[in-house]
């Protein structure tokens, strides 16, 4: 499986936790909000673990963003092609 590395992973991180950061006071809450762990969150952040669809559903949700939107995130560093 494709893993995104250094700067890819950190611009990934940067977009996404300033998503949340502008809606949640943290991404612990951010989580809770969603009725996760925050760990759950963290990993997908990170970069640790690709989202699944339900998963960029449900944090799309959370953050008030059109799933496209936020997919579009994760995939830019998910993918192999770039």
């Amino acid at each position: 499986m494709y893993q995104p590395q250094g700067n890819q992973r950190e611009s990934m991180k940067r977009t996404i936790s300033s998503i949340i950061h502008s809606v949640f006071s943290s991404e612990a809450a951010c989580a809770k909000a969603i009725g996760w762990e925050r760990q759950r969150l963290n990993r997908i952040v990170n970069g640790a673990k690709e989202p699944s669809v339900s998963e960029v559903a449900a944090i799309s949700r959370a953050i008030g963003k059109p799933q496209t939107e936020t997919a579009d995130i994760f995939l830019r560093y998910w993918s192999p092609n770039g």
